[in-house]
């Protein structure tokens, strides 16, 4: 399994350099934060980019959400609760192997 680690602001081409062949990687998964390095994303914008490059790389391959957090904004203490929510309305969209 390959694994990446995603985040909006990840613009270098990390998965794409590492993927070493379809020959060897029968899944291909991602671990998602949010709000880890002081932003605050939707599940869309933490892992849409990645999905679609993974998808890219290994069309044929199955996706696994393998890691996910969430930090506590502690102004606001119900939008982990809110996000939480919005990763699993996220999460049943037909993207993801389960």
């Amino acid at each position: 399994m390959l694994i990446v680690e995603t985040r909006p602001a990840v613009a270098a081409s990390i998965a794409e350099d590492i993927f070493p062949g379809s020959d060897y990687v029968d899944w291909v998964g991602i671990d998602g934060y949010n709000s880890v390095w002081g932003w605050w994303w939707t599940p869309d914008q933490v892992f849409d980019g990645m999905v679609h490059r993974l998808g890219a790389i290994a069309p044929s391959k199955p996706l696994g959400i393998t890691k996910v957090g969430c930090s506590t904004v502690s102004s606001t203490p119900s939008a982990k609760a809110q996000w939480v929510t919005s990763y699993f309305s996220w999460l049943r969209a037909p993207r993801v192997e389960r």
